[in-house]
Parts: C-alpha cells; sequence; structure tokens
C-alpha cells in the first residue's frame, strides 16, 4: 500500500510539471502569436498609409495641373483685356478727333490717316 501511496504522489508530481511545462508552452506561444500580431497591424497600417500617400501624391499632381491650366487661362484672359484696352484707347482717341472737328483740313491733307488724328488732337504739328 505505501508503494502505492508513493507511486501516486510520484505521478500527481509528473503531472503538476507537466501542467506548468504545458502552460509555459501556451505562453511562449500566445507570446509569438501576441508579436505576429503586432506585426500584422504594423504591416497593414503601413499598407494603409502607402495607399493614402498614393491617393496624396495623385491629388497634389491633379491640383498641380488644375493650377497651371488656371494660371493659362488667366494669362490669356489677361492679353485679351490688354488688346480690348488698347483698343478702347484708339476707339476713345478716334471719337476725341470727331468730336474736336478740323478747322484746318488744307494742313492736313499730306499727313497719312493716323497722322491726321494726332495732328488734329494737338499731339502731333
Amino acid at each position: 500500500m505505501d508503494d502505492h501511496i508513493y507511486r501516486i504522489e510520484d505521478l500527481q508530481s509528473q503531472s503538476a510539471h507537466l501542467e506548468q511545462d504545458i502552460q509555459l508552452q501556451a505562453q511562449k506561444q500566445s507570446s509569438r502569436a501576441g508579436t505576429v500580431q503586432p506585426e500584422e497591424g504594423l504591416k497593414q497600417e503601413l499598407h494603409l498609409r502607402l495607399q493614402q500617400e498614393a491617393e496624396l501624391e495623385a491629388t497634389l499632381s491633379q491640383t498641380r495641373r488644375e493650377i497651371k491650366n488656371a494660371q493659362a487661362r488667366r494669362q490669356g484672359r489677361w492679353e485679351m483685356m490688354e488688346e480690348l484696352n488698347k483698343e478702347l484707347r484708339q476707339c476713345e482717341l478716334q471719337q476725341f478727333i470727331q468730336q474736336a472737328g478740323s478747322p484746318h483740313v488744307d494742313h492736313t491733307t499730306s499727313l497719312s490717316g493716323p497722322e491726321v488724328y494726332l495732328h488734329i488732337a494737338g499731339i502731333v504739328e
């Protein structure tokens, strides 16, 4: 009987050691799995950030193209406005010349068209 009690106690001790070993292995595996999970999380976060970077780069590129196009349109409009202002000044000069009249038409017969207007306006003699 003593021999059986000793054997039972020995088996209980071995069982306790085996349980501890199992728990240690389970902890190691869970810690490895815990290590893998953060790595996976970091990989996913990196992937998302790379996608965001690509989207932002595309948006930036598109915005730059739109700005360049807007600047070209603005430059074209500016040039058109300058041309229209020039034409307006010419029309105003012609209107002024017509309203002022020409008392001495005899002196201007030798002058060309624009010179006549300038002579009548008193700009050129």
